[in-house]
């Protein structure tokens, strides 16, 4: 009697076009559900952007000779390495802008270097201050060559190669920061 009755009711069921459009939209849902990827946590390649700009190729050659965790992958174009990023192939990415090379001539660095990175990025604010401290390390001589007068108090030639000397040594050592612990 039970049996019967669950296969009236079903028949009952199929007859209604709601009915058929559930199971259309639950089967697309499975097919959509079982071709989106998550990004793993051991993803540690972040994209880069270069716009065929020399400082910004200046500053992904530091990257990629430095000793790190992250491996940097250069993009041809910026809808390449979005298109990665939103595929789970890299973890983050930074797009320089076309024109880096005159805007850090010109100190106007805000809007310089986008960084772009998913909700499932793991490492991307490391990622992030590693590349920052690899233009700093390239910039590094411009502001203080820029900012000495306001050091200063007045424009001395005199000390230019003092301070160049001591950011290369600053550059070269590991020895940033002293921390004690008590």
């Amino acid at each position: 009697m039970e049996k019967t009755w669950y296969i009236l009711q079903l028949k009952a069921e199929v007859r209604r076009k709601s009915w058929w459009l559930i199971c259309a939209a639950m089967i697309a849902a499975s097919l959509l559900m079982s071709s989106m990827r998550v990004p793993d946590g051991e993803n540690v390649s972040v994209g880069l952007y270069l716009a065929e700009d020399p400082v910004a190729e200046e500053i992904a050659e530091k990257l990629e000779s430095r000793d790190s965790v992250f491996r940097f992958l250069i993009f041809e174009g910026e809808s390449a390495l979005r298109e990665a990023l939103e595929a789970g192939e890299i973890d983050s990415g930074f797009l320089f802008s076309e024109q880096f090379e005159e805007q850090v001539e010109q100190g106007h660095l805000k809007e310089s270097i986008t960084f772009l990175q998913t909700p499932f990025s793991a490492k991307g604010m490391a990622a992030r201050e590693t590349v920052y401290a690899a233009f700093l390390e390239r910039y590094s001589e411009e502001i203080l060559l820029d900012e000495r007068k306001e050091i200063y108090g007045k424009e001395r030639e005199d000390i230019v190669p003092f301070l160049l000397k001591k950011n290369a040594a600053y550059l070269e050592s590991e020895a940033f920061f002293q921390t004690e612990v008590e």
